[in-house]
């Protein structure tokens, strides 16, 4: 079972990491998933003759809050994956105790965010290694996340104008 989550886990990393250089970085358009997924949502609105303009403005930056969603939802997912595998992932510290998957999941979330609040912490030298990795990719996907949204923004402004 351990084999199977941490594939899982390591596929929604590459998955959001994959995606969110493409949609971001490169001038292609937007990566696999943030491509699949705006396509499955935009279908429906474009093509039903009761949805308005302003409905379709709308639902566009819905989209666009979808997709950074998702960005952070596979990061977060796979991050947590991979400190769910070992039950000494992360620990209490002042105990030094392992913790539960709640409190896991509570620090991959805090990590991801780059929050830190300090009250758990990794259990060892590879944990901690892997803790740098799980704040710097948080930390580069909600920077570029940021990056991508605000041209967007622009743009709708600048044409309303």
């Amino acid at each position: 079972m351990t084999v199977v989550l941490t594939v899982v886990a390591i596929a929604l990393l590459v998955a959001a990491l994959v995606d969110v250089h493409a949609t971001t970085i490169t001038m292609r358009g937007g990566g696999p998933v943030s491509s699949r997924l705006v396509d499955m949502l935009w279908r429906p609105a474009a093509t039903s003759a009761r949805v308005t303009h302003h409905v379709l403005s709308w639902y566009g930056s819905l989209m666009v809050t979808v997709v950074v969603m998702t960005w952070v939802a596979l990061l977060y997912g796979g991050w947590s994956l991979v400190f769910a595998v070992h039950p000494d992932a992360v620990v209490n510290a002042m105990t030094g105790a392992p913790v539960g998957i709640w409190e896991r999941l509570y620090f991959v979330g805090y990590v991801v965010t780059t929050l830190g609040n300090g009250e758990l912490r990794p259990g060892g030298p590879p944990w901690q290694l892997l803790t740098v990795a799980v704040a710097l990719s948080g930390l580069v996907t909600i920077t570029l996340a940021i990056t991508y949204v605000v041209p967007v923004l622009e743009s709708v402004v600048h044409k309303r104008q």
